[in-house]
């Protein structure tokens, strides 16, 4: 469902890494952080990251970029008109 969703409205939904404790988001120029400035939890779950060779963010959270989402709404010409 989700990648119908994506195909037919364009909306491509944007995954960033967030600390576990909410205290801030691993990107812009946070990018390269493995720890949070604030609580000092790891970026990376070390279980799972060891599981799976790869590093695995404790949590992630996912942005719908607005963009994309207005020329949705204006492709639809119905929704175009209540605009």
């Amino acid at each position: 469902i989700k990648r119908k969703v994506k195909e037919l409205s364009g909306v491509k939904p944007l995954r960033s890494d967030m600390c576990l404790n909410t205290c801030m988001v691993f990107t812009g120029h946070n990018t390269e952080l493995t720890a949070c400035l604030w609580c000092y939890e790891p970026r990376y779950d070390v279980k799972w990251s060891c599981v799976a060779k790869k590093n695995i963010p404790q949590l992630t959270f996912v942005t719908l970029p607005i963009g994309p989402q207005l020329q949705a709404l204006y492709r639809n010409t119905g929704q175009a008109q209540h605009m």
